[in-house]
């Protein structure tokens, strides 16, 4: 179950994956990508810093996030354009499902190395 679904065009030249920054609950600071790799780990394992928004580019992904209800909530983002919100705070754990599997992060601010 994805947050929403990001349009993708798709003709004999490829795919065009399009976030609208009008479309988003927050202005864009940071923006960075993931690459799976055959036989990858688990990627995340911390608490968000800023407001994330997830977006598969391609593969597949798992995103767990344990937010302040009592059960972690697991979406499956299957299909490019799907998407997971994770808010500041969250505590975010996510695999991506092999060398093909690409995801894009959209951040509210940008990094800042832990003290």
């Amino acid at each position: 179950m994805a947050d929403r679904t990001f349009p993708v065009h798709r003709d004999d030249r490829g795919e065009l994956l399009v976030v609208e920054g009008d479309e988003l609950d927050f202005p864009v600071r940071r923006v960075f990508t993931v690459v799976g790799r055959a036989g990858g780990g688990p990627r995340g394992g911390h608490r968000a810093t800023c407001t994330e928004l997830l977006v598969l580019v391609s593969g597949a992904a798992t995103v767990t996030l344990e937010r302040s209800g009592p059960a972690a909530e697991v979406h499956v983002l299957e299909k490019p354009g799907d998407s997971v919100t994770i808010a500041r705070g969250d505590h975010v754990d996510y695999q991506l499902d092999g060398p093909h599997s690409v995801v894009v992060v959209l951040c509210d601010e940008p990094y800042r190395s832990p003290a």
